[in-house]
């Protein structure tokens, strides 16, 4: 059996038996062959794919297990994705409750994040940034937090030394599984935004 047809034959008995695209059938091909002819001089190469199925499988789980997930893995894969952006679309300048609810999602991949009630619930453990902006609103101040489970870890501030200051900050953090952030105020009752939203809540996974 020459070279070109044996990478050939195993190029496509890869994809059909695991089930993936042409170029990574290929490439793997191209591997198992050059090692296969390594060790057996070019004569009577055998290639056994039910092993190699379950090296791969071993592998992947162990990828899965250390938290390694590319950007393409899906949840079927044991992996997920998850990221949100939500923002208020009105203004207040009597806003006096403690958690800010970022009731316009703009997007929410994986659904770790509640409209209703501003919250968002870690779907798995994982490695997370979180970024808020706002807008102080008729000199009303604001000293807004991100918190983890009560636990404040940044703080943004919008001072009332002239309309419509810009606050924000971000905080990169490690977040167990159903652990929950949101975003607190503790001082200032105003706050501007429009129907494109001006406050805006920012978290994903990375």
């Amino acid at each position: 059996m020459c070279l070109q047809h044996f990478f050939t034959q195993q190029a496509g008995l890869i994809n059909k038996k695991l089930k993936m695209n042409a170029a990574k059938s290929l490439l793997i091909a191209l591997f198992l062959t050059v090692t296969i002819f390594a060790q057996t001089d070019g004569h009577n190469p055998k290639l056994n794919l039910d092993d190699f199925e379950k090296e791969y499988v071993r592998i992947k789980k162990a990828c899965t297990t250390i938290g390694y997930c590319r950007c393409h893995c899906t949840k079927k894969d044991g992996c997920q994705r998850v990221a949100f952006t939500a923002g208020i679309n009105s203004s207040s300048t009597t806003f006096k409750s403690e958690i800010l609810v970022f009731n316009n999602v703009i997007s929410n991949v994986g659904n770790g994040y509640n409209k209703n009630t501003g919250i968002f619930t870690a779907p798995t453990n994982g490695t997370y940034v979180f970024s808020v902006a706002a807008v102080e609103y008729r000199r009303n101040f604001l000293y807004w937090d991100i918190v983890v489970n009560n636990m404040s870890k940044v703080r943004l501030m919008g001072d009332n030394g002239g309309p419509f200051n810009t606050a924000t900050n971000t905080v990169v953090l490690s977040l167990t599984k159903n652990d929950q952030v949101w975003v607190k105020r503790l001082r200032g009752t105003g706050y501007y935004s429009a129907s494109v939203p001006l406050v805006t809540f920012t978290g994903y996974l990375i």
